[in-house]
């Protein structure tokens, strides 16, 4: 994940570089997709062990992504209540 963070801001600072990822759009859906699977790990409490920093790093977190993290912790919560997960 690191790699793709790195290839992200890469691309965004020298976009005419010969970098994998150039194209502008797919480097921020990795990023949005990186940003998305470090708050759906912090929804389940693998991130940080204290619960308070785990919803300090969510808050933080969801500014890089449209999803603000008290709603989405809700409802991810209440899909694996009705999937049976």
């Amino acid at each position: 994940m690191a790699i793709i963070c790195y290839w992200t801001w890469y691309s965004i600072i020298y976009p005419r570089s010969n970098c994998i990822l150039a194209d502008r759009t797919s480097c921020f859906r990795y990023f949005f997709f990186a940003v998305i699977l470090l708050i759906h790990d912090n929804g389940h409490g693998v991130v940080l062990p204290n619960k308070t920093l785990s919803f300090v790093f969510g808050h933080i977190a969801s500014i890089f992504c449209p999803v603000p993290y008290y709603s989405w912790k809700y409802v991810h919560q209440a899909h694996h209540k009705w999937t049976g997960w």
